[in-house]
């Protein structure tokens, strides 16, 4: 059996991201301050054209970004992802391997996330996977 996979990428001045819808978040910077930001609200039919949730996603911003959290929706809960000192951060299917049984077993993590929360005015490249 094959699995096609869509590669696609986004970007601040991508039309999708600047005709997205708006929310605001409140979020921690450096253990010491609290910043409210607007963010853009991707979706996965405006992502994926077929509403496929994205399996693979890799995020990297501009320095001054770092400290803007992004924002995935994940089996309907919404997580606050804080970035390295690197401004990137990466998310895809894993394998597990279940050694401690007599029979080995492998257990495959595949990440569905259906909405992105993108900060507004930080510019930022966005690459992201999904099956067709």
């Amino acid at each position: 059996m094959f699995i096609i996979y869509n590669i696609q990428q986004v970007t601040n001045f991508s039309d999708v991201v600047r005709n997205a819808p708006i929310t605001q978040h409140t979020f921690l910077v450096g253990n010491s301050e609290y910043k409210t930001a607007e963010y853009a609200i991707l979706t996965e039919s405006d992502l994926t054209f077929n509403s496929a949730p994205i399996n693979k996603l890799g995020y990297v911003c501009e320095p001054r970004g770092i400290n803007y959290p992004i924002y995935f929706m994940i089996q309907d809960e919404l997580k606050e992802i804080y970035l390295g000192k690197t401004g990137m951060y990466e998310v895809q299917t894993e394998e597990f391997y279940n050694i401690n049984e007599t029979e080995p077993e492998t257990f495959e993590c595949i990440p569905e996330i259906t909405i992105i929360h993108v900060p507004k005015d930080i510019v930022f490249k966005l690459d992201y996977v999904y099956n067709t």
